[in-house]
């Protein structure tokens, strides 16, 4: 069944991809792609065009990811997880592996030839379900492609009269802007989990079964994730000035109606809060204001990602209950609402995903390490503001 698009597999394709210096799925992806369209053929030996199949298989994942092709920061982390993903999806295939019918037998089974291949479904597991939970993609405006331990910001350096369009005279010199490195250097963290299995229990589970359970540590780590940037949002990145200014409410420690809307106008002309982050209290409390229990205000209760949110009193922007378990800003015992327009609030800066797979031989395991290094980069404070319910 094999179509031989990697050559020595059995040798390992990650160290392959390695010596390329290139991320290990994209890597794979490169192979594939690069196979289909020498031959003109897929592994089945049917003609093929590997563009429209490609696409195809993006707007299946969007479809997966519950996004629609609409440009949006979450459409394209849905289209970046796509490529990734394209190819272990055809390697799949051409070996007859299906993982919503078969059990890791076909992985694991009598001459194990597809063996090497398994830490490379975990991984496209993982990050197609990671994009099913948290709301990272609704706070942050991109999500980039690095291979580094530490990101050395940079930000626009002009002057407050320069930021201004204004009319110049014939002959006289526009505003400069420049863009240019800040004095911070942002570390990198990792994120990820090591699974670790018997070869034995794989074989003889279901595949749907094992990625289900890959998919709820992935979901956990878009968790991690969204109280990171959130933490950072509020407490800055280490750049002098980059943490939020709150807004604080009429009446320390009472939330208000006039409370949100003096949220949403804290905003200055350049940007609107789109994504509102609140605490399970705050939340609860905004339920129970007679604008929102009015059913002709148009503020019902919508759920997505599982996450129930509702509309600002403009109908701007989404209200989204937040239960934190990392960031003590959103802590409980507070009380806060933060609010940014995520077209400038923060990015994130991902390395590729890493497969490594080790074997625990006094205890007869496999062992293959998901993770991946990330940091979250704040953009212009401006575009971050936050309610502090008890100050």
């Amino acid at each position: 069944m094999g179509m031989g698009v990697i050559k020595g597999l059995d040798d390992g394709w990650i160290s392959q991809a390695k010596q390329a210096k290139q991320a290990p799925m994209l890597w794979l992806t490169d192979q594939v792609i690069a196979k289909f369209e020498s031959d003109g053929k897929d592994a089945a030996g049917r003609d093929i065009n590997v563009g429209q199949d490609l696409d195809r298989h993006i707007s299946r994942t969007l479809k997966q990811a519950g996004c629609a092709d609409d440009g949006s920061a979450r459409s394209m982390h849905a289209k970046a997880a796509a490529i990734e993903t394209y190819g272990v999806t055809k390697e799949l295939e051409a070996r007859g592996i299906r993982p919503q019918f078969d059990t890791g037998e076909k992985f694991f089974g009598p001459g194990a030839e597809n063996s090497p291949l398994f830490p490379a479904l975990l991984a496209s597991t993982f990050i197609v379900a990671r994009l099913s939970a948290g709301l990272v993609d609704l706070l942050t405006f991109a999500d980039v492609p690095v291979n580094r331990l530490s990101i050395d910001k940079v930000r626009l350096n002009e002057t407050e009269s320069s930021r201004r369009m204004r009319n110049v005279g014939i002959g006289d010199p526009l505003p400069r802007t420049e863009l240019s490195h800040v004095d911070t250097n942002i570390k990198m963290r990792k994120y990820g989990r090591d699974f670790v299995y018997a070869r034995e229990v794989v074989s003889m589970q279901p595949l749907a079964i094992v990625q289900g359970f890959i998919g709820q540590l992935a979901r956990q780590v878009a968790v991690d994730e969204t109280d990171e940037v959130i933490e950072i949002l509020h407490a800055g990145d280490g750049e002098v000035g980059s943490a939020v200014t709150d807004t604080t409410p009429a009446t320390d420690a009472t939330l208000v109606y006039a409370d949100l809307v003096t949220l949403e106008l804290a905003f200055n002309n350049s940007y609107a809060g789109r994504t509102y982050v609140s605490t399970a209290a705050a939340f609860a409390t905004i339920l129970g204001f007679t604008e929102y229990k009015d059913p002709l205000a148009n503020r019902a209760l919508t759920m997505d990602r599982n996450i129930p949110s509702v509309p600002t009193p403009s109908g701007m922007g989404r209200i989204y209950r937040w239960q934190s378990t990392n960031s003590t800003y959103m802590a409980e015992s507070g009380g806060r609402i933060l609010a940014t327009d995520p077209s400038l609030s923060a990015y994130i800066a991902r390395t590729p995903m890493l497969e490594e797979q080790d074997s625990i031989i006094g205890r007869g395991q496999q062992e293959v390490a998901l993770s991946y290094m990330a940091a979250v980069i704040k953009g212009d404070p401006a575009a971050t503001k936050s309610l502090d319910i008890t100050a």
